[in-house]
């Protein structure tokens, strides 16, 4: 979030999750990092700035007009990867609610580096996927995360573990 205060002044800035604002932190330059907040939730931030006079007295500049942001939701664990059958892996992982879905990847390499597909699963109910497009006899690599629809965009948790299986 940027701010950005009168020349010498200092600022504030609140943070809501419904329609009542609390005050969050005092800044003193022009920006400022939130923490601490709930996962997968959105918040209203507004910030004001301030100074004080020689005299002792503090002006207060007007609100600003609210600023819309949105955490992650929380890291998805996986559970298992294994392969059941030829050319295909099924992925497990633990189910997150109030999500809209999950992004499973995969890779031959360890660090995702190439050869990277993945898939979406929609709706939270899920903790499976099968990977029907693998090689036979070859590791892969499988990692998954959350993701919230919000409006046109998707905000992602951070990425699993990353597993392992040698498909049949």
């Amino acid at each position: 979030m940027i701010i950005v205060p009168y020349a010498g002044a200092k600022g504030n800035v609140s943070a809501a999750k419904a329609k009542k604002y609390t005050k969050y932190a005092d800044v003193k330059s022009n920006s400022a990092t939130v923490s601490k907040l709930a996962s997968n939730t959105t918040y209203y931030f507004k910030v004001r700035a301030y100074k004080t006079i020689p005299n002792g007295s503090t002006t207060v500049g007007d609100c600003s007009s609210s600023i819309k942001a949105y955490t992650r939701p929380n890291t998805i664990k996986a559970k298992t990867a294994k392969s059941t059958a030829k050319k295909k892996i099924t992925a497990y992982w633990k189910k997150a609610p109030g999500i809209s879905g999950y992004q499973v990847m995969w890779s031959t390499s360890k660090d995702f580096s190439s050869n990277v597909k993945s898939v979406y699963v929609k709706g939270a109910g899920s903790a499976k996927t099968t990977i029907k497009t693998a090689q036979s006899n070859k590791k892969y690599y499988v990692r998954v995360r959350a993701y919230k629809e919000r409006g046109n965009a998707k905000v992602y948790s951070y990425w699993s573990n990353t597993l392992f299986a040698k498909v049949k």
